[in-house]
């Protein structure tokens, strides 16, 4: 798949978990082969910036971003944690499955597929999208619009 194929996929992607008038800051973390980890801190209301940096560093690198939203940019060194995040766009899963990872245990489904029937599927809220993760799944179900957190006690629940 050509880079402007793959910047436009993650640009779809982006733009189905956050709003048009979503607030804050998407966190790119770029695990580099030579150790040298980085995070870049992109606006949301720069989704196409955000989807072409992702692919271009996935050139080189594994690259992960934070799904709730940051209030601010926190510099190279850090990713922002759950007291941070000002929004999200709706709820997710990362599925690690055992023929992606050999030293994994038996309590992890054995596929992709057996993830998707035993675990995905069998939610009552039918996922909005679904994103191989080379060790498994991502699972979202996407709300119509992020939820913004306003205080502590909601980024606690």
């Amino acid at each position: 798949m050509s880079p402007t194929k793959k910047s436009n996929e993650a640009l779809r992607f982006f733009q189905a978990l956050y709003a048009e008038d979503a607030d804050g800051f998407i966190a790119l973390w770029i695990r580099q082969r030579n150790g040298r980890n980085r995070t870049q801190w992109l606006p949301v209301t720069d989704l196409k910036g955000a989807a072409e940096r992702a692919v271009a560093a996935a050139a080189t690198a594994d690259v992960y971003f934070g799904v709730g939203l940051q209030d601010k940019a926190l510099g190279p060194n850090l990713r922002g944690g759950a007291e941070t995040v000002v929004a999200i766009p709706g709820a997710w899963a990362d599925i690690d499955v055992r023929e992606e990872r050999t030293a994994i245990g038996p309590a992890y489904p054995p596929t992709q597929e057996a993830a998707r029937d035993g675990i995905i599927n069998r939610f009552p809220i039918p996922v909005s999208a679904v994103v191989s993760s080379g060790a498994g799944l991502h699972a979202y179900w996407i709300f119509h619009e992020p939820w913004v957190l306003d205080s502590p006690a909601e980024r606690q629940d």
